[in-house]
């Protein structure tokens, strides 16, 4: 039953008007698209349709035969041929409801789409852009694939154009900020990203309500289908970059079409970082990181704190002496690794800090530069690399909340040029944690969270203190393009899985992880790392 606009009704709900440009658009086509918006349980106030196609009559004439059962539908008809965002500008122009939803003129809403964006504003009505989950489909309307989406990741964003469809924008901001045409193949993406700088709140509806069709022409039929994207793409986010003060340069990803990655530039600032590293023995370990930290690492300001707990190895003791490591003294037969940190940022002199087991190997020089940098952001609270097991392939690319019931790498062992989901390898993201293994975060907010909870002996203290810093307002950052070996397990591998610090994890946050993680879509399965999906997902209309 429609949740219609009605006389006297006791709900008040958005009114969206729907913006749809269209330009020669195949009849059949453009009447399934109209009827997926007149069959909305949600109706929208009006259904602009802005028809580019100059003498083509065929738009004109299915809006006429529609016209008969439907007074929703607004027909604006261009004298010349303005190109998809003029005709996109005049449709926001004429527009009255509250907000835009933008329709490519070959698409479809799914039936509940519009009341599923009602419901949040309903819940939120701060909010002031939306976006859904979408599913690619064929010319038949069979569905090819399915994208389920984390919730608003404006790093992810820079890397990825994911937010796509279904899009709903306020319409003052609509009218603002305006969809400009030298952006043209990329330009909802680079209309979202202006409309972000208002800092404005961005929601996210997790189910599909947009059905994208792939016909040829189109980006959803494959990579290939439009030239210039990768270009327009670098160039909208250098262009956002810019406007906001920040020195990273964006640049297409060396092997994966529409895809960026994120390089500091001259300009990047580089305080001095103190590099944490408790230790015990392991000479041949300790021996290989040192080594790949003075030799490769190009960073011009940084010193190495080495927390020492009683090694009596002398291949150890020499690396220690053969390297200026500021040496510190642990000294406990109860090895505490919460504590060795905390020890080993006491002595540290550095702005920055980087937590870096000894088992790890530098592999990329800038890789310092590569973590600092986001930190121009300030709603950036800590950053962690992409570790890489010897065989190259991935060990740790952010932590999901969920698995085990607790936390888990996610694609851990996943090819290391792999896309991930939908470039969630490729590009840099937001995750709920990332490992202690390599993490760094300013000093003074390490001290003002109170550091590692010394509660925790073994597991856990990472995914403690992110949660932490992600409820103080702040992001975590996993960086693509910053990697590391990590030689996982040589440490320590006598010393089983510690159930406490399970059961002190779950104690502090176990309604945050039952919640489920933010960035980890709930139509993945649960216990999964590799955005395996749900077999109800799977059946997703």
């Amino acid at each position: 039953m429609k949740r219609a606009l009605a006389q006297g009704t006791a709900l008040t709900m958005p009114r969206f008007s729907v913006v749809l440009p269209a330009y020669r658009t195949p009849p059949n086509l453009l009447i399934d698209a109209l009827n997926s918006l007149l069959c909305q349980t949600v109706l929208p106030a009006e259904i602009i349709v802005i028809d580019d196609s100059g003498d083509d009559s065929r738009v004109r004439d299915v809006v006429s035969s529609l016209h008969t059962s439907t007074n929703l539908i607004r027909l604006i008809v261009n004298e010349t041929n303005q190109g998809i965002s003029a005709s996109t500008n005049i449709g926001i122009a004429a527009a009255t409801g509250d907000f835009i939803v933008f329709q490519d003129h070959d698409d479809l809403l799914t039936d509940d789409a519009l009341e599923k964006f009602s419901d949040l504003i309903d819940k939120d009505p701060t909010v002031g852009a939306i976006y859904s989950d979408q599913c690619t489909i064929d010319e038949q309307g069979s569905v090819l694939h399915r994208f389920f989406k984390p919730c608003w990741s404006p790093i992810y964003a820079l890397g990825v154009m994911y937010p796509g469809h279904l899009l709903a924008v306020r319409s003052d901001l609509c009218r603002k900020h305006k969809i400009l045409s030298q952006y043209n193949g990329v330009q909802d993406f680079e209309f979202l990203l202006r409309v972000s700088e208002d800092q404005i709140k961005i929601s996210h509806v997790p189910a599909i309500a947009y059905k994208w069709r792939a016909i040829p022409g189109s980006l959803a039929l494959g990579s290939d289908e439009k030239s210039g994207i990768d270009r327009l793409q670098a160039t909208a986010v250098n262009d956002h970059l810019r406007r906001r003060g920040l020195s990273w340069i964006a640049e297409s990803h060396e092997h994966l079409p529409h895809r960026l990655v994120l390089n500091p530039s001259v300009k990047t600032k580089c305080p001095k970082i103190s590099i944490i590293i408790p230790s015990r023995n392991q000479g041949t370990v300790l021996s290989r990181c040192l080594e790949s930290l003075f030799v490769l690492t190009e960073y011009p300001d940084f010193e190495v704190v080495l927390v020492d707990n009683r090694t009596t190895d002398p291949i150890a003791l020499q690396a220690i002496k053969s390297h200026p490591v500021k040496h510190v003294i642990y000294d406990t037969n109860k090895f505490n690794y919460s504590q060795a940190n905390n020890i080993g940022v006491s002595h540290a002199s550095g702005e920055f800090i980087v937590f870096l087991n000894n088992d790890t190997e530098v592999i990329t020089s800038d890789w310092l530069q590569k973590l600092v940098m986001y930190f121009e952001d300030p709603k950036v609270g800590a950053t962690g690399a992409t570790l890489l097991y010897q065989d190259r392939t991935i060990q740790h690319a952010g932590v999901v909340l969920g698995p085990r019931g607790t936390a888990d790498h996610v694609m851990r062992a996943f090819p290391e040029n792999a896309d991930g989901y939908a470039g969630s390898l490729a590009a840099s993201r937001e995750v709920s944690a990332v490992t202690v293994a390599c993490l760094m975060m300013r000093k003074s907010l390490f001290n003002q969270l109170r550091g590692f909870s010394e509660d925790y002996s073994k597991h856990y203290q990472d995914v403690d203190l992110c949660l932490k810093i992600r409820n103080a307002g702040l992001s975590i950052i996993s960086v693509s393009n910053a990697r590391l070996y990590h030689h996982e397990s040589l440490t320590r591998k006598d010393e089983g899985y510690d159930s406490g610090d399970r059961a002190i994890l779950l104690d502090r946050w176990g309604e945050q992880i039952e919640q489920g993680d933010p960035y980890y879509s709930k139509h993945f399965e649960p216990g999964s790392t590799d955005y395996r999906l749900r077999a109800e997902s799977l059946n997703h209309k």
